[in-house]
Order: C-alpha cells, then sequence, then structure tokens
C-alpha cells in the first residue's frame, strides 16, 4: 500500500510538471520548433506517414490526435480534407489555447480539451485513427495509455504513435555534449526541478510492440520513423535555430535536412540498426 501511495504521488508530480513547462512554453513553441501550418507541410507530413506504413491514409470519419499541442499534427491533417472530424487532446491547457487560435486562423474546425492520457473523455469505439507524435515519452505508464486508445478505437481502427528511440537519443545526447560541452553545462546547472521530471523514458521498438500485444491490439509493427544522421544535424544545429529568425537561415536548414533525410532512406536506413534513428513508429490496429 505505501508503494503505491508513493508511485501515486511520483505520477502527480509528472503531472503536474508537464503541464508546468508546457503551460510555460506554450507561446513560444511553435515559433522554437519552427512549426508551420500549411499544404506543403500537410503532405510533407501525410508523405513520412505513409511511407513508414507502406500504404496511403484512408478517409477518417472521426481522428483523435492525443498530446495535439500546438496543432501540428491535428491542423495540418485536418486541412489535408481526409478526415470527416479532428479531436485533440492534451494536458497543457496553455497548448490547447494555442492549438484553438491557430485553429482559428486556419478556419479549421476542431474539438479540443484538456484531458491526461490515461483518462480520456470520450465513448468507447469512437474514432477510425488515432495518432501521437512524443506523447507516450512523457507518461509514467504507456500501458494505460495503450488499453484507452484500445478501448477509443473502433473496430479495424488504427493508432500511430512515433516515439524518441532509446539508442538514438543516446547519440543524439553524446553528439550535442561533444559540441555544445559548456551551453550544456550552464542548462543542467540551471534546469528547474520541473524540467527533469517532464521527459520520463525513451524506447526500443520490441518494448512497444510487447505492450500493445499484451493490450489486445491485433497487428502491430515498428519501424524507423525519424532519420539518423538528418536528425543529428538538426538537433546539433538547434540552439543556433531557435535564436536566429531569418526565413532564409531557416530555409537553407531545412534543405539541408531534406536531402540529409534523402541519405537517411536511400543509404543509411540499409544498413543503420533502425534502433539508432531518432525516433520509432509503431502502427496498432485494433
Amino acid at each position: 500500500m505505501k508503494q503505491l501511495l508513493l508511485e501515486n504521488i511520483e505520477v502527480k508530480k509528472i503531472k503536474q510538471a508537464n503541464r508546468i513547462i508546457f503551460d510555460r512554453n506554450s507561446q513560444t513553441y511553435s515559433k522554437k520548433r519552427r512549426i508551420r501550418f500549411d499544404k506543403k507541410t500537410a503532405l510533407r507530413l501525410m508523405q513520412r506517414y505513409e511511407d513508414a506504413m507502406g500504404r496511403r491514409f484512408q478517409a477518417a470519419d472521426t481522428f483523435l490526435d492525443i498530446g495535439c499541442g500546438s496543432g501540428l499534427i491535428l491542423l495540418n491533417l485536418a486541412k489535408a480534407g481526409f478526415i470527416s472530424k479532428a479531436y485533440g487532446i492534451d494536458l497543457s491547457f496553455g497548448m490547447l489555447k494555442e492549438c484553438k487560435n491557430n485553429a482559428t486562423n486556419l478556419a479549421t474546425k476542431v474539438f479540443l480539451a484538456q484531458s491526461d492520457v490515461e483518462h480520456l473523455p470520450f465513448k468507447s469505439n469512437s474514432f477510425s485513427l488515432i495518432m501521437g507524435h512524443a506523447i507516450l515519452h512523457h507518461l509514467p505508464d504507456i500501458k494505460m495509455a495503450f488499453r484507452q486508445v484500445h478501448r477509443l478505437l473502433k473496430p479495424k481502427g488504427v493508432c500511430i504513435f512515433t516515439e524518441p528511440t532509446r539508442t538514438g537519443s543516446k547519440i543524439i545526447a553524446t553528439l550535442l555534449w561533444f559540441v555544445w560541452f559548456f551551453p550544456m553545462i550552464i542548462r543542467q546547472v540551471t534546469k528547474s526541478g520541473d524540467e527533469k521530471l517532464v521527459e520520463v523514458s525513451t524506447f526500443a521498438g520490441k518494448e512497444l510492440e510487447v505492450e500493445a500485444k499484451e493490450v489486445g491490439f491485433s497487428h502491430i509493427y515498428t519501424k524507423p520513423f525519424a532519420g539518423f544522421i538528418s536528425r543529428i544535424f538538426y538537433w546539433i544545429m538547434d540552439p543556433i535555430s531557435q535564436r536566429i529568425s531569418s526565413k532564409y537561415y531557416h530555409s537553407a536548414i531545412d534543405r539541408i535536412v531534406d536531402i540529409l533525410s534523402i541519405l537517411d532512406r536511400c543509404f543509411f536506413r540499409l544498413f543503420i540498426p533502425k534502433g539508432w534513428f531518432d525516433e520509432v513508429f509503431i502502427f496498432m490496429q485494433k
């Protein structure tokens, strides 16, 4: 009983830390992460997911974005036109407010709710497609999240998550320390207690497959999603990119990332272990 109480206290701390940090960063999040809402971004997103699935997206009457943030996936895919009703949930009220503002600016109708992933406020068998990007690694219990997703999906419904890999994250962190040693030291010393609780875990594809299978999904597979050399370049340049507002600079960085992504797909993916890539893609069908 005492152990369970301690675990519940830790879970509450993690959720509260995530809420505080993302509320604090919500107004600048899209700018820092260079999130765009346009046809080019929507098509690029869809192509990346379709490449991972090996097939085109099917029309979805109901779609849920878990951890929708400022709306990268939710709003871009809603604008793509194959979703009838688009819903988004997030633990951070600040991020939901930004998502709502972005939706209003885009004249896009979406339904938003503040909720954690373990207690999603929807009826069972409600959604044809559920997606989430970089959300599971903020959660203390991914099995509970998988159970909720399984409950919400319609029969034959599909869920897709993309999450940071354990080995890929270590490779990138090691190179970041090598390139940005002194700024990283300062960052670690000044990091708040809440920031240290925000990211709970990283993943290996097989671990996610096991968790999904135990919950009851019928068709499951994982693949590399984000790149290898392209993402190393992206994250090494990120400290500079966040401080430069020049569109010409960002256009040049994006072009280099695109070129390196082609090398990832055509060359590095042939022999680099998939766990070395920055993110893992998991497909789950009910």
